[in-house]
């Protein structure tokens, strides 16, 4: 969940950075022009301004990515305890000893894990499942030339 909520913030602060190393790089290489005619707060409005957008685009996010992380993490570890509670009252009963409720516990746990770093690698699984069916397509394809044909002409080299 956390990494899938990141992802999201490197593509725009990547599109700002490179926005504003542009604004930079053309008001450090055309220097003499900017300082001429005295355009180095106009140089840096057109920096922040920018930069403003995507500050306000992280924010919202941050927000909102802080309060699903927060659910996320309050629903695994309410999860968590409730096992534990049931487990305990299983035991407390005598119809489970302590040592299964724990291996059951365990097994829970890291399935759960193994599922979320699962999910969360989803957009990678299919982007290269994507890849590797084009580069399959490419192989598959036939060509108008019969490298085994005995009545082709040869290719001499020069």
């Amino acid at each position: 969940m956390q990494q899938l909520s990141l992802k999201g913030f490197a593509g725009d602060t990547a599109k700002a950075h490179a926005k504003t190393s542009m604004i930079a790089g053309e008001g450090v290489s055309n220097i003499r022009t900017v300082a001429a005619f005295n355009a180095q707060n106009k140089i840096l409005s057109l920096f922040c301004h920018e930069l403003r957008v995507p500050q306000l685009q992280s924010l919202s996010r941050s927000q909102s990515s802080g309060i699903l992380f927060g659910l996320s993490q309050l629903a695994l570890y309410a999860s968590e305890a409730l096992i534990l509670w049931y487990g305990a009252h299983l035991v407390s009963k005598g119809v489970s000893t302590f040592s299964k409720v724990i291996k059951v516990f365990v097994v829970l746990v890291i399935t759960a894990n193994s599922v979320a770093e699962t999910v969360s690698l989803a957009p990678e699984i299919i982007r290269g499942g994507e890849a590797v069916g084009s580069v399959f397509s490419i192989l598959d394809r036939s060509t108008r030339i019969d490298p085994d044909d005995p009545d082709a002409e040869p290719h001499h080299h020069i």
